[in-house]
């Protein structure tokens, strides 16, 4: 939820609010309206009229897109499966180490390799 100024609701009609009043009381309003200096709207989930006169209300708040967010939202997720697919790609091209131990015969191939 973020906080909106009271004009907010006239511009982009939120579908809900939450207006935080007195004590910490929060209401929550569907298809919120503004007349003179009450905000109008439903209780949700029914038909019940709520009216709350905006001197009763210290905060009003909705959930609000942003466009920021969600932009790193999307490239943190890009990043990480590209690092993903970086590691899995090096872990497939890497060679296995050559045992050049005195119990491990050796490959005829490899023998320069371990000084033999």
């Amino acid at each position: 939820m973020q906080s909106i100024p009271v004009e907010f609701i006239a511009q982009a009609k939120p579908t809900v609010i939450e207006l935080k009043g007195d004590y910490g009381v929060r209401v929550a309003v569907q298809n919120p309206r503004l007349s003179g200096d009450t905000v109008y709207g439903t209780a949700p989930g029914g038909t019940t009229e709520v009216a709350v006169p905006l001197r009763d209300i210290e905060l009003i708040a909705t959930r609000r897109f942003s466009r920021a967010r969600t932009a790193l939202l999307i490239g943190g997720g890009v990043a990480l499966a590209g690092m993903a697919t970086f590691f899995l790609i090096i872990a497939g091209n890497s060679q296995p180490e050559l045992d050049c131990g005195i119990d491990n015969p050796i490959d005829p191939a490899d023998r320069e390799k371990c000084g033999v």
